[in-house]
C-alpha cells in the first residue's frame, strides 16, 4: 500500500469517528451527571444520594424546529439527611430544607427521616445544539 493509500484510510477512519461522534445522543452517564450536577448546585447533595440511576428509555423529537431527547430513567435515590421529599404530578421532588432537586414547586409532604429509600421513574430532556446536547442542568454532553 501506498503512503497516499494509507493516508485515504486514516482520513476515511477519522471522518466516520467525527460522523458518528456527533450522531450520539446522551446516555446513562449524563442521566448520572447532570442529577450530580443539579443536586451539587442547589444543595441536596447533602440530603440525599443516588444509589442507581438506569437509562429505561431515549425518545428523539421535534418541538418549535429543534431536535430535543427525552431521556427515561429509573432511579433508587436514599435520604441520608432529613430533609422535604415526595412525589407528586409523577414528578420526584426532594427538597432538603429550602433546596429543589428536579422541580421547583414547594412539597406538600412532612420531614422524611434520613434512611428513607425511593424508587421511581422520570426522564431529562436535552436539546440539541451546535455544542452537544444541552441538559436540564445547563451543560452539554
Amino acid at each position: 500500500m501506498t503512503f497516499g493509500g494509507f493516508m485515504k484510510y486514516i482520513i476515511l477512519a477519522f471522518l466516520s469517528l467525527v460522523i458518528y461522534g456527533c450522531s450520539t445522543t446522551p446516555d446513562e452517564k449524563d442521566i448520572i451527571k447532570v442529577a450530580q450536577n443539579i443536586m451539587e448546585k442547589d444543595g441536596s447533595d447533602n440530603y440525599l444520594r443516588i444509589e442507581y440511576i438506569k437509562k429505561t428509555n431515549g425518545i428523539m423529537k421535534e418541538l418549535s424546529g429543534q431536535q430535543v431527547y427525552n431521556l427515561e430513567f429509573e432511579a433508587k435515590i436514599t435520604i441520608i439527611k432529613k430533609c422535604y421529599y415526595g412525589i407528586s404530578n409523577d414528578e420526584f421532588e426532594a427538597y432538603a430544607p429550602s433546596y429543589r432537586l428536579f422541580n421547583d414547586t414547594k412539597p406538600k409532604s412532612p420531614l422524611t427521616d434520613s434512611g428513607y429509600v425511593n424508587y421511581f421513574t422520570s426522564y431529562f430532556q436535552f436539546t440539541r445544539t451546535d455544542n452537544g446536547w444541552l441538559g436540564p442542568d445547563g451543560e452539554c454532553y
